[in-house]
């Protein structure tokens, strides 16, 4: 299992605070879900203790970025690679992109 706790921000349906999406994730962690995905968008301080959490019970981490409007340039999108390792803890890094016309 997977677990997602997708803001609105990133095109999902989530609408609390980043100290309840910790809450929300460190829960899936407890219940034993295999992976968790984290937004690289969370703030660091709530993000810290789900990764704790994580490597302590051997969850996987996906490090995730979800652009809901396109016009990223790829120099962004290459950032947001990075942004979503997550400074070495994410095991997988997962970027989207929407895209406007076809040459994107």
């Amino acid at each position: 299992v997977i677990f997602t706790v997708r803001s609105e921000a990133e095109g999902g349906r989530f609408a609390g605070t980043h100290g309840e999406m910790r809450a929300a994730l460190l829960l899936g962690i407890r219940l034993g879900c295999a992976v968790v995905d984290v937004e690289s968008s969370m703030a660091a301080g709530d993000r810290r203790p789900v990764l704790a959490a994580a490597r302590e019970r051997g969850t996987a981490v996906i490090g995730s970025y979800h652009a809901v409007s396109p016009g990223f340039s790829w120099a962004d999108i290459r950032g947001q690679f990075a942004n979503c390792q997550l400074d070495g803890a994410a095991d997988v890094v997962k970027v989207v992109v929407s895209a406007g016309e076809v040459q994107d």
